[in-house]
């Protein structure tokens, strides 16, 4: 749910994200037990465990993240930021 965090809010986006690696994650996982070549087996377990990993850093990134932390790292659309390189 990202219904609490205002659009503009990278806490909304990260939120979003992590719960689209979950739903890969599910997905995986329970199609796992119905692949029976070891190989798409093992491929899928081991995407399973890296996106579980990737969506715990998201997780901590939420937590991390206020709304605008991160609007230094990329100007609004259109403006120019001295400071950015462009």
């Amino acid at each position: 749910m990202v219904a609490h965090y205002a659009t503009s809010d990278p806490r909304r986006h990260i939120v979003r994200v992590r719960n689209m690696l979950n739903e890969v994650n599910r997905y995986l996982t329970q199609d796992t037990v119905k692949v029976t070549d070891p190989e798409v087996r093992a491929m899928f377990e081991t995407t399973a465990e890296v996106l579980s990993g990737l969506a715990r850093d998201y997780e901590q990134a939420e937590k991390k993240a206020a709304p605008g932390d991160f609007t230094r790292a990329m100007p609004a659309k259109g403006v120019r930021d001295p400071d950015f390189p462009h």
